[in-house]
């Protein structure tokens, strides 16, 4: 069954009744630096455990491709639920930090390109070097329970802004100083 992608809200959609024009898109650049970034990062996308298999993610507003991204509804992500997993057998399998990233293309189409949430377990193989096609949200902490006998995500230690284990990996944020930045090539 194909994901319900979250309630949403894009500046650009090139073919929807409310279609601005690509000059739009190029003035979040004044904030983004070009960069993909999440907007008020201390509210935007917070991520929470909600039961052992399932993560809420708080509605937040993001640049993503130049286009400004608002989701405006708390989802909830079931982790064993295999159409969220980027990996092609996706499922709580392993004791590791999984990846939570929004997951948007900007490209003219139809139907539009939606924004979507999804997790990445093999981190080597699909996040690196491919960074640019998601913003990463944090990264779920998932653990063996040999009491319940599954891997579930820790009730402890469930969620983290960056990658404990890469601290280079970390939620994109605006830039400190605008007036400082080189916006690129319109």
């Amino acid at each position: 069954m194909a994901l319900t992608p979250p309630t949403q809200q894009r500046s650009v959609d090139p073919y929807s009744d409310n279609r601005f024009s690509s000059v739009i898109n190029r003035h979040s650049r004044i904030i983004s630096g070009g960069q993909d970034i999440i907007m008020f990062p201390q509210r935007s996308f917070q991520l929470q455990r909600t039961d052992w298999q399932t993560l809420q993610i708080s509605s937040g507003i993001c640049i993503k491709d130049d286009v400004l991204i608002h989701i405006t509804e708390n989802y909830n992500m079931d982790f064993t639920d295999t159409n969220f997993y980027i990996d092609t057998a996706g499922e709580m399998t392993q004791a590791s930090w999984y990846y939570v990233v929004l997951q948007y293309l900007y490209h003219r189409s139809l139907p539009t390109p939606k924004a979507h949430y999804k997790l990445i377990k093999n981190v080597a193989g699909y996040y690196t070097s491919k960074e640019h096609n998601y913003i990463f949200l944090g990264a779920a902490n998932i653990v063996w329970s040999s009491g319940n006998g599954r891997y579930e995500i820790d009730a402890v230690d469930p969620v983290s802004a960056n990658d404990p284990t890469n601290t280079s990996i970390v939620r994109p944020i605006p830039p400190t100083d605008i007036f400082d930045l080189d916006g690129g090539t319109l």
